[in-house]
């Protein structure tokens, strides 16, 4: 991550906030809090560039917004409420270690509240709405298990696993969704691209370091819909103008996309000009 390092562990300090049911780790350059009621980041600011706002942190996200291949299942990914999940602790422990990293590990269950639907509006457009019926505990939920590591030059590891209730439920992605600052809109990645791969259809694109912005990973399709995504990800940044911001690593590859609207925006407009 884009700060100074500081390797001093004396300078981590950690905060239990019972009140707000938070944990702030703070150190040389670098403040992160974890809700401790979902299990995630809630507020990540580095030096003077914030990278996460509390409220609008990262998710577990297992919806896209449709494709047309998808129009045999999407009813389904609807019913079961899967664009409007919600994350629950169920466990939660902590410790800082003498070499000053601090080590969060949470059990989650996620389940949307109620199931849904869309439904078409007079101008084509489409509106995702809940039912009024909430979903059972038996219903499709996953459990995760999130173990945080936070280092004491502000770096922060995740190792995740996410288990679904039911094995034959077919989903189109898993993984986890976060909401940046608008100000981290330059965008650069090693990976393959410069357009749209999936896993089925990736090799006509190529791996390399690639620079644009998040706008332009915006496709002009007629029906917006799931797009911008890139396969074999080694490492993806999104940065301020001043080149600040954040860097997100895997040891084994991502799948990432960045854009200017979340999947329900994308999912409700029926043409580009309806997008917010």
């Amino acid at each position: 991550l884009l700060v100074d390092a500081a390797n001093n562990s004396e300078k981590v300090v950690v905060k239990e906030n019972k009140a707000d049911a938070t944990t702030e780790i703070s150190g040389n350059g670098f403040s992160i809090s974890f809700n401790n009621k979902t299990g995630v980041l809630d507020n990540v600011v580095y030096g003077n560039t914030t990278v996460f706002e509390k409220g609008s942190s990262m998710t577990l996200s297992a919806f896209r917004a449709p494709v047309d291949n998808d129009v045999w299942i999407w009813n389904r990914w609807f019913a079961m409420g899967l664009y409007d999940l919600k994350d629950e602790v169920v466990s939660f422990v902590s410790k800082k270690n003498n070499d000053g990293t601090v080590i969060l590990q949470y059990i989650v269950r996620t389940q949307a509240k109620h199931p849904g639907r869309r439904i078409k509006n007079d101008d084509n457009s489409f509106t995702v709405q809940n039912d009024k019926r909430e979903l059972g505990a038996n219903e499709f939920h996953f459990i995760s298990n999130r173990i945080w590591t936070i280092y004491p030059d502000g770096s922060v590891e995740l190792n995740s696993s996410v288990t679904g209730s039911d094995a034959n439920t077919m989903l189109a992605r898993i993984g986890y969704m976060m909401q940046l600052p608008t100000e981290l809109k330059n965008y650069t990645y090693y990976g393959r691209g410069p357009w749209n791969n999936y896993n089925d259809r990736r090799t006509g694109a190529f791996i390399q370091q690639y620079s644009s912005t998040v706008a332009d990973q915006f496709v002009h399709f007629p029906k917006p819909q799931d797009m911008a995504n890139r396969e074999e990800v080694r490492w993806a940044a999104l940065t301020n103008d001043a080149g600040n911001g954040v860097i997100f690593v895997n040891t084994c590859g991502l799948s990432t996309s960045a854009l200017p609207w979340n999947d329900v925006e994308l999912t409700e407009a029926a043409h580009p000009y309806q997008l917010p």
